[in-house]
């Protein structure tokens, strides 16, 4: 005997992503290790796009005064540089880098600091006794943001006030005998 059924619509339950994919955009370690090989920018950056609010609303409460790595990769704010390879091309664009607060003076190469946060590389040697003694302090990520306009309203207060408000750059300590 035929019946009258409503239709249900029901909305999307979890996240719209995959649960590993979601995990390398926040940072966090996924459960299939092979997600960080995939190596398509296209498709990182179509996610990325879909949800930073998502993650920026969910990363902000737990790291305020941080952004995660796609962040640096896709949104921080950029400078453009001369194209060496076509001087009369576009101009590239690179990551504005934090600055240098302290320690050794370094000659930053901007173009490769989306991918440590920030803070740039540089061409220095590490085994430099220089740069060893007195290794470069970049201002810290809250800082950074702060200087741009990038904290989110009510991030501010989140802030814990910090003894040492900027990264260092060293290597790891050494036992002196």
């Amino acid at each position: 005997m035929p019946t009258n059924r409503k239709r249900t619509v029901r909305g999307r339950r979890g996240p719209p992503i995959d649960p590993d994919q979601w995990a390398y955009l926040t940072d966090q370690e996924p459960k299939n290790k092979f997600v960080r090989l995939i190596r398509r920018d296209k498709m990182w950056l179509d996610l990325w796009t879909q949800h930073k609010d998502a993650i920026l609303a969910e990363w902000v409460t737990k790291h305020p005064g941080t952004r995660p790595s796609f962040w640096w990769k896709y949104d921080a704010p950029c400078e453009l540089f001369p194209n060496e390879d076509d001087p009369d091309g576009e101009p590239w664009p690179a990551p504005c880098p934090r600055l240098q607060v302290g320690g050794s003076p370094v000659e930053p190469e901007p173009f490769y600091c989306a991918s440590n946060f920030g803070i740039p590389a540089s061409n220095l040697d590490d085994d430099d006794p220089a740069l060893l003694a007195d290794p470069p302090v970049w201002e810290s990520q809250a800082a950074y943001l702060k200087r741009h306009g990038l904290l989110f309203p009510g991030e501010a207060k989140l802030l814990k006030p910090q003894a040492e408000p900027a990264n260092r750059a060293r290597r790891p300590a050494t036992k002196r005998s």
